[in-house]
């Protein structure tokens, strides 16, 4: 039981991730960003 509840709230957490990803991509490509941030050094 305990299995399948995190690996669903695991599920939902990816989803919602997700979505904020997406937001946050909108959200930076609507403004001019550093050379760094757009690319990230290894």
């Amino acid at each position: 039981m305990k299995k399948k509840l995190s690996a669903f709230l695991a599920h939902h957490l990816e989803k919602r991730a997700k979505k904020n990803a997406q937001k946050e991509k909108v959200f930076l490509g609507s403004q001019p960003l550093p050379k760094e941030l757009k690319r990230p050094k290894q």
